[in-house]
């Protein structure tokens, strides 16, 4: 995110199980969870709502697989675009 400038106001995980871990009674296969964030490029920032999304929904399973993605990306307010003065 620093690298290219830009900061993101939505994080998204996603978890896959382990083939072991599925109950076939109540099969769950993993989860996909977002939450709209206040836009951020800190790496801290982001890696620490991330734990805590991944917290909030895991329950001991295997984990086989996981995925992150942003949303809602705009250019960092230290980036100046057409030679326009930087708010």
């Amino acid at each position: 995110m620093e690298a290219h400038d830009l900061r993101t106001g939505k994080i998204g995980l996603f978890i896959g199980y382990s083939f072991d871990s599925i109950d076939l009674d109540h099969p769950r296969g993993g989860f996909k969870v977002q939450k709209k964030i206040i836009p951020t490029n800190d790496n801290h920032d982001l890696t620490t709502q991330l734990i805590d999304l991944f917290r909030s929904k895991w329950r001991g399973e295997g984990v086989r697989n996981i995925g992150v993605d942003y949303g809602d990306l705009s250019i960092s307010n230290s980036t100046c675009l057409l030679s326009l003065p930087c708010r």
